[in-house]
């Protein structure tokens, strides 16, 4: 009997593999819709089994029935040089293009386009504006995009890109002949349709001042919607080359320059994928050369230690920032544990409360308030901010905020000490809920004032 039923769970035991159910598409690595690439290594021989395709934005990756290069079905691939090859990965009736972009063991980068722009042949594959195709040339080893007396002159790089919108792009521009020091050029991406909606990196003459490079959105009714703007360490001047970058992975997006990081935007992106192009505006934009490359990680910034980590421990917010208190009267100040910023008014002189009530001496706000809350001194004058900027400058933390609903104030405290953030105040501008058009014309006037955030009344 024993041996009967020792002979059975053998059974039992042997025929389980016979049971065992293949690893389905959540199982295996994903190709993600906005980055249809498969990263490699030249002579390194890559197993496509082991890879599912994501077919629409978001949607759960699908399982690859087959894949094929050059009109042949193969399982695995080995990609001889460096370069970009193309697969198709067929997903039952469905199918995607993939692209294989293999590099050099010693390259830091999965390179999905360069061009270097050394001939007139460098032009082919690249769609001119129609509006201006013949503003578009190479010349001495440069492409020329020749907008003087045109609002945008624009020059498309090879329409496969469009597979495409989380990448690193990288140009070396140089401008001249612009018509004054406000006019443009820059890299266009995620661009859609034969035209617009696109985002772009815009980088003025004047890049060193103000909003001189911008993070904007020119959108379906052909209408600019500046998202995001920020400062360069200096101007440009017509001899030198700049290098523009734009890393894009998902919502997030940075712009630099030269490697200094100006914009760094995580807000909800509409546009996914889309075409890369350039664009000078009433000027002449020269390119030594771009690239395109994988961008494989999320693209994330450094916080210098000089800024203020709030403690306040929040869970049901998106921005770190957002729990601010308004400070009603002084004796408030001392229930202050859950917020991550306070509002205070200041005369540069000293601190009061709504109430008007005095809390303490402006140089005194940090010991008064602690050092886990950023300050958010409203000023009404260039006194007070003078007062803000000595005060905060004694501090080892040199972190605060100014608060105005003078443009001016705001451009004053940060034209005169960069680190300091500011909030423009819109609650006398809007009482009631904003519109499509409002909405954009608040953003613009936030962007307007050189800060990045504006505070509103919560009836709007």
């Amino acid at each position: 009997m024993k041996k009967r039923i020792l002979a059975i769970l053998l059974a039992v035991l042997l025929a389980i593999p016979s049971f065992a159910v293949a690893p389905g598409a959540a199982d295996k690595t994903a190709i993600g819709f906005a980055s249809p690439a498969i990263p490699a290594e030249e002579g390194k021989s890559i197993d496509l089994t082991v890879y599912s395709v994501e077919l629409e934005p978001g949607a759960e990756a699908a399982e690859v029935t087959a894949w094929e290069y050059e009109g042949k079905e193969i399982t695995s691939f080995t990609p001889e040089n460096a370069g970009v090859y193309t697969l198709t990965a067929k997903c039952g009736e469905a199918e995607k293009t993939v692209y294989v972009v293999a590099k050099k063991p010693k390259d830091k980068e999965y390179v999905i386009y360069y061009n270097g722009f050394d001939t007139e042949d460098d032009l082919k594959g690249l769609t001119k504006d129609r509006s201006a195709p013949n503003r578009i040339k190479v010349e001495n080893a440069e492409l020329l995009i020749d907008a003087t007396g045109y609002d945008m002159v624009r020059v498309t790089l090879p329409e496969w890109l469009g597979d495409f919108g989380d990448y690193s792009i990288t140009a070396k521009v140089r401008m001249t002949d612009e018509l004054n020091d406000t006019r443009w050029n820059s890299i266009c991406y995620r661009a859609n349709g034969t035209s617009y909606p696109f985002y772009h990196m815009c980088v003025r003459k004047t890049c060193g001042k103000g909003s001189g490079v911008e993070f904007a959105l020119r959108t379906p009714k052909n209408a600019w919607d500046v998202q995001d703007s920020g400062t360069h360490k200096v101007n440009q001047t017509g001899e030198k080359y700049y290098e523009y970058n734009v890393q894009a992975k998902g919502d997030v997006i940075i712009h630099s320059i030269d490697g200094n990081r100006i914009i760094y935007n995580d807000m909800q992106k509409e546009y996914k994928t889309g075409c890369i192009g350039l664009i000078s505006n009433y000027s002449v934009m020269h390119v030594d050369y771009i690239r395109v490359a994988l961008q494989l990680s999320v693209p994330e910034i450094e916080v210098p230690e000089t800024l203020i980590r709030p403690s306040a421990q929040v869970d049901n917010i998106t921005n770190a920032l957002a729990n601010v208190a308004e400070l009603r009267d002084a004796a408030s100040v001392s229930v202050l544990g859950d917020a991550h910023c306070v509002i205070l008014k200041t005369d540069g002189t000293d601190v009061f409360a709504a109430d008007g009530s005095k809390v303490c001496a402006l140089p005194e706000v940090f010991d008064t308030i602690g050092n886990t809350v950023i300050p958010v001194f409203g000023c009404e004058t260039k006194a007070a901010v003078d007062g803000v900027i000595s005060a905060v400058k004694k501090q080892r933390i040199a972190d605060a905020t100014v608060l105005s609903a003078d443009a001016s104030i705001l451009a004053y405290a940060r034209g005169k000490q960069p680190l300091l953030r500011g909030v423009i105040d819109l609650r006398g501008k809007y009482d009631h809920v904003l519109t499509y058009e409002e909405t954009v014309e608040a953003r613009a006037l936030i962007n307007g004032s050189d800060v990045k955030t504006g505070l509103f009344d919560a009836a709007c």
